[in-house]
């Protein structure tokens, strides 16, 4: 990320200005990921001054003269300013003289850090004490940000109380971006619904019209829905019996790969050959310190293009997301094509933190095009798609010698062939 000198200024003030509201133009001309203002006082023997901002279309914080700095940017700002969008256009910084006794220079610098695109590492999938969790939400928020996660949805059950808290909690903590969610809790399927702080006003459901027309709503109102574990049968209610073609998402990968897991996966994938362009998604389901479950476990990497929570829930809903055993796990390098993107035939896989034995499988949807074990840490290959191939997912594995299985620990969503608009099935 590269900083931007937005506007270094001298503003020449004295008793006349007391009580006024003086502002201080400035633009933004791109994308930014945070805008830091700081004001300050050359040789003044008393002054001082309340301090404010203001976006092209509202006031975005006041402080009045209990700071001299202030930060914001798309999911965290200092206390007292509204995180968000920082829009392209005229913003100003407000400035109210209090007290001066005689005319002052007020020096203003103001700077922007550039937004460019990047992967996100997010757990999607958390509970808290606001539900069965173990955890307060601002200890599952600093394990996650020690751990290296930029993203934390807390799902807890049925309850959206974790997410006003948890505005509150990380509003100056630029370290993790919050997603609001809560996992619906229902006899017939668990879902994760996601970028909404209070989703649904009633989230009793008995039948499938009703069901259905609940996520109609959930949608319309900008909401994602995902289905949890959708394979696993070890409790009423947990396995998915709800219908699967409203929703965007299916978790493919619940905490530890077990077979339920492996179930979901070819759940998925089944809904590619019929031609949904549904999203595997993975979470870890932690509910506290535990033995098997560990927070981060799987990681979800989501690919962002805009800063904020706009972009993270445009990155999951577009398919630009892959999925790890963890947050230091192997990891698509920047020169990989991104998963979720269109491509003309030609597909570029670099993958970074692998170790030698594991296995790459490369498929499209008429089936498995390489499987090479690797004998490097870096796995690099190029290669044209045919033209009716409508996609190509990349998996990496390990050999747990203990069980004799190959455990997954890196599986993409699909790049997309240019031109083709649904999958195609197997001959």
């Amino acid at each position: 990320m590269s900083t931007l000198e937005i506007l270094t200024t001298v503003l020449r003030t004295d008793q006349r200005d007391l009580g006024k509201m003086l502002e201080i133009p400035f633009f933004v001309t791109e994308t930014l990921d945070s805008i830091s203002v700081r004001v300050g006082v050359r040789h003044a023997k008393s002054v001082t001054l309340d301090l404010g901002l203001k976006d092209p279309t509202r006031i975005r914080g006041w402080s009045g003269s209990a700071r001299q700095e202030i930060f914001i940017s798309a999911h965290t700002s200092t206390p007292g300013y509204l995180a968000g969008d920082l829009q392209v256009g005229e913003w100003a910084v407000l400035l109210s003289p209090y007290q001066i006794e005689e005319e002052v220079e007020v020096e203003i610098a103001i700077e922007g850090v550039v937004f460019s695109p990047k992967w996100l590492k997010a757990d999607l999938h958390t509970h808290s004490t606001h539900s069965d969790g173990a955890w307060q939400v601002q200890e599952l928020l600093s394990r996650a940000i020690a751990i290296g996660l930029d993203v934390v949805a807390l799902s807890d059950h049925n309850t959206v109380t974790q997410n006003f808290e948890a505005q509150c909690t990380s509003q100056d903590d630029p370290n993790v971006l919050l997603i609001p969610a809560m996992e619906w809790t229902t006899r017939m399927g668990h879902a994760n619904v996601f970028g909404l702080c209070d989703p649904l006003l009633d989230w009793r459901v008995e039948e499938e019209d009703e069901f259905l027309e609940k996520v109609a709503t959930l949608k319309s109102k900008g909401a994602l829905v995902s289905a949890n574990h959708p394979c696993d049968d070890f409790a009423m209610g947990i396995k998915w019996q709800w219908p699967l073609q409203e929703l965007d998402f299916l978790e493919i990968w619940n905490g530890p790969w077990r077979d339920s897991c492996s179930k979901s996966r070819e759940l998925w994938i089944d809904q590619l050959k019929s031609g949904r362009r549904v999203v595997a998604l993975g979470g870890s389901d932690v509910h506290g310190p535990s033995p098997w479950v560990e927070l981060g476990s799987p990681t979800t990497h989501i690919y962002v293009t805009k800063p904020g929570l706009t972009g993270v829930l445009e990155g999951l809903s577009k398919g630009s997301v892959y999925i790890t055993s963890s947050p230091s796990g192997p990891h698509l390098a920047p020169e990989s094509t991104v998963p979720g993107e269109s491509v003309d035939s030609e597909v570029h896989v670099v993958i970074e933190g692998l170790q030698v034995g594991n296995r790459v499988n490369i498929t499209t949807q008429r089936g498995l095009l390489i499987s090479e074990t690797i004998d490097t840490t870096v796995f690099k290959r190029s290669f044209q798609t045919d033209d009716d191939c409508s996609y190509v997912r990349i998996e990496a594995y390990r050999h747990d010698d203990v069980f004799d299985v190959w455990l997954p620990l890196l599986i993409t969503n699909p790049i997309w062939n240019e031109g083709e608009t649904q999958g195609i099935a197997y001959e």
